[in-house]
């Protein structure tokens, strides 16, 4: 029994020694693992920390766009070198929602300029969100900021109005109107979201005068209305939610345009406003029946007073003074003006107009084309109520002249056939509704490229869709041609001096961009070339 309890105990501690043992075991490999993994997380933390952190520094435009822009990314690094500039950014980096037809390319080392080749939908709201793809190389890592937001303007009724007519009898009237939208409608769509009716609700039949399938403005014409003695509202509807043709935002509520269908014998101002021809305001006032331009002016009061004239068409008259900017004219028609068909204006007609400031414009000071190499290089940019331009050049590489010169929208960027040499933000000193010329030498920004095509862009820095443009050619060549028989004769001469050029080369190019003849010109500045129509055969000669 002695032994046996011996041997019960030897067992039992052997066991616990044992457990021991593996306890210790794993203590050292958990902690072990412990250390391993914080190597891990030190090794990759500092790969991390050892890439070169950049965010969007600008991203613009922002807000509301038009629906031809383009976009340009800033960055807070430069993270491509010069050599990459003007080459296509990976599609998958920029992803939009809605998708979008455009290139991505950089510009500059730090920013990116995204170009559409269609224009963005109408009342649509994008999302631009940046991906990995856009990260040069690993050595660079994305941070901050990478979802943008921006919106095409939303749809809207711009106007909607409405003009009646009456029968012989007088008894009945037609409504003639007219609905203005900020972008096309169709047609068909439409129908099916305008109502005419009366303040009961009661519709009211029309139909459509406009012909084609989509407009942006749409004209009808009602059914006759029973006339009372009475005014009565006819209320034109647009539903909530109607759409544009390819938009994705309906209208945000209900667009009602009441107007009044006046009472037999009475006359009525259909509406009011003030218009601008070339530059010059004037006020527009339509009635509810044709009126004469000298019966009506002795019934208008304009205040503060100021000299005027009053033209008529049918119901419609123009008032025509010195009508000052910014300021605010009551204007008063009298009671007892009567129309042609005897309707009389029962009250006064009272409301107030101001004339508004001239819209911000912006252009280029001529249509010349040609700058001479020797010259000053002057270009002028006239504007009025600009305050900041933002000036950009680019350059067109000579093998892309064939491609310029066929563009259908010379207004769009030509960046894939040169390059951007030069940007920068012009103050420009304003004078409140007055025009003010700003001249610009391309000399300052030009260096050592004086030579070749030029597009030269001045965009209003505060709207953006408000743009100029003009098409360079600096050169002190001057070139003249003559066809005779199967005989082409080209003579080459300095634009600075008329002298003659010796050694020009000379080239005749198809429109599909091939060179049909080569030649350089003699001590006389002249180059002929013979068998023209066997060498330009199967081509168009274009340039």
């Amino acid at each position: 029994m002695v032994f046996s309890k011996l041997s019960k105990t030897l067992s039992t501690e052997h066991g616990n020694s044992r457990n021991l043992l593996l306890k210790g075991l794993f203590g050292v490999i958990g902690l072990m693992t412990l250390l391993l993994g914080a190597c891990i997380f030190y090794i990759v933390q500092g790969t991390i920390n050892a890439k070169t952190r950049y965010s969007v520094s600008t991203f613009t435009p922002q807000g509301k766009v038009p629906q031809w822009t383009d976009l340009s990314i800033t960055f807070s690094e430069s993270i491509i070198d010069n050599s990459r500039v003007g080459t296509e950014v990976p599609a998958e980096a920029l992803r939009f929602t809605p998708a979008v037809q455009g290139t991505a390319r950089w510009i500059a080392p730090d920013r990116i300029g995204f170009f559409l080749d269609a224009p963005l939908a109408p009342a649509a709201q994008y999302t631009v969100t940046f991906a990995r793809d856009l990260n040069p190389s690993e050595a660079f890592l994305l941070t901050g900021q990478k979802e943008f937001k921006f919106a095409t303007e939303p749809f809207i009724v711009q106007q909607a109005r409405m003009e009646f007519s009456t029968d012989d009898t007088r008894e009945y009237a037609i409504g003639s109107g007219t609905i203005a939208f900020n972008y096309p409608v169709t047609i068909a769509d439409l129908k099916a979201h305008l109502s005419i009716e009366r303040n009961d609700g009661t519709e009211i039949p029309y139909q459509f005068e406009t012909q084609s399938v989509t407009a942006r403005t749409v004209t009808f014409l009602t059914k006759r209305i029973k006339r009372g003695s009475a005014d009565q509202e006819i209320k034109i509807k647009v539903a909530e939610s109607f759409k544009c043709t390819g938009g994705q935002i309906g209208l945000e509520k209900v667009h009602v345009t009441p107007v009044i269908l006046r009472g037999k014998g009475t006359l009525g101002v259909t509406y009011s406003d003030v218009r601008e021809s070339d530059g010059t305001p004037y006020i527009s006032v339509s009635f509810s029946a044709p009126v004469l331009s000298d019966t009506t002016k002795s019934y208008i009061e304009l205040t503060p007073a100021v000299d005027y004239q009053v033209t008529s068409n049918y119901r419609n008259i123009k008032i025509h003074g010195d009508f000052k900017r910014r300021t605010t004219y009551t204007l008063k028609i009298r009671r007892g003006l009567t129309a042609r068909n005897d309707a009389v204006l029962k009250q006064d007609y009272l409301t107030k107009l101001r004339i508004p400031d001239i819209d911000p414009q912006l252009r280029f000071i001529g249509d010349g084309f040609f700058l001479a190499r020797k010259g000053r290089l002057n270009l002028g940019i006239a504007t009025i109520n600009v305050k900041r331009l933002e000036l950009e050049i680019e350059k067109v590489f000579a093998n892309n002249l064939i491609y310029v010169a066929k563009l259908e929208r010379w207004r769009r960027r030509s960046d894939n056939l040169g390059k951007p040499i030069h940007s920068e933000v012009l103050d420009i000193p304003t004078q409140l509704n007055e025009e003010v010329t700003t001249p610009i030498s391309l000399e300052d920004y030009l260096s050592d490229e004086h030579l070749g095509i030029f597009k030269v862009v001045a965009r209003n820095a505060e709207r953006w869709w408000d743009s100029a443009h003009q098409w360079v050619l600096i050169t002190d060549l001057g070139i003249s041609a003559k066809r005779a028989g199967d005989n082409l004769y080209v003579w080459v001469k300095s634009l600075a001096t008329g002298a003659p050029v010796p050694s020009a080369r000379v080239k005749l190019i198809s429109d599909n961009n091939q060179t049909l003849l080569s030649g350089t010109t003699n001590w006389a500045g002249f180059a002929k070339f013979t068998d023209v129509a066997e060498k330009t055969e199967d081509f168009t000669p274009f340039m």
